[in-house]
């Protein structure tokens, strides 16, 4: 069977991603902080879908983590053709209320890793020609945001390097697939401090499980980019088409707390 390594594992979008590659028979390399948690999310997997389990307790923003991630499968011969980058942090306020530390941690996490693990991956891929990358982005990528700029800052990059990156392998065997999901049942909204914005608490957060199967079948049916429920795809039109002088201030009032 082949190896899929998924980042952020340990909950919510990552764990649901996980569990629905071990269904299609995919063994696992699991990557997060939480060791506990991996190794419950591992043992119910293995139990349920009987797939090999690799867990990877480490912290992915460490050039040093991710080069003992490297070492770590080489020696257990694994080559993941399924690379899910899902991993990824925010904070909400203005840009003044947040210190440059935490803003970094965004970028290592969301940008630099991500872009590490696809330098790691992407080129055995292309060798195999066989290969799909899923990109955890977010609806926050097709718009700029007020009161969580860099987020979206970040998810933005991730956008644009993902649609990039299929037209390049399009015809190299390797499929990219951006997945943009808004507000998700997620541990997200509480280390973030978006369950503090109004709109969050009038909405239906999506089930993780739902976002993670489109998720999964969009990158296996070769899509380049697949945008959750109808009112994201509102949102994502919303960003593309509607002039910024009136996006902007709609945006900042969405985003303001409750």
């Amino acid at each position: 069977m082949s190896w899929a390594l998924v980042t952020g594992a340990s909950s919510g979008i990552g764990a649901e991603i996980a569990a629905s590659l071990a269904k299609r028979k995919y063994n696992l390399v699991l990557v997060a902080r939480r060791e506990p948690l991996l190794r419950q999310l591992a043992e119910k997997l293995q139990q349920q879908y009987q797939v090999q389990v690799s867990v990877q307790a480490l912290d992915i923003t460490s050039e040093q983590a991710r080069n003992e991630l490297k070492a770590n499968l080489a020696a257990e011969q694994i080559e993941p053709e399924f690379l899910v980058n899902n991993a990824g942090i925010g904070q909400v306020g203005q840009f003044e209320d947040n210190s440059m530390a935490d803003y970094q941690r965004t970028i290592d996490l969301n940008c630099t890793a991500l872009t590490a693990l696809i330098c790691d991956y992407l080129p055995a891929m292309q060798q195999r020609k066989s290969g799909y990358i899923l990109n955890v982005s977010s609806v926050s990528g097709l718009m700029p945001g007020p009161n969580l700029a860099i987020y979206h800052a970040s998810k933005n990059y991730v956008q644009a390097l993902s649609e990039g990156l299929w037209q390049e392998n399009r015809k190299k065997g390797v499929v990219v697939t951006a997945s943009c999901p808004g507000p998700t049942e997620s541990e997200f909204h509480q280390h973030a401090g978006s369950d503090q914005i109004g709109m969050f608490n009038r909405i239906a957060l999506m089930p993780a499980s739902k976002v993670a199967e489109q998720a999964v079948n969009a990158c296996l049916n070769g899509k380049r980019v697949v945008v959750h429920g109808l009112l994201n795809q509102i949102m994502g039109l919303s960003g593309k088409w509607t002039p910024k002088a009136i996006l902007l201030p709609i945006t900042s009032l969405v985003m303001s707390s409750k």
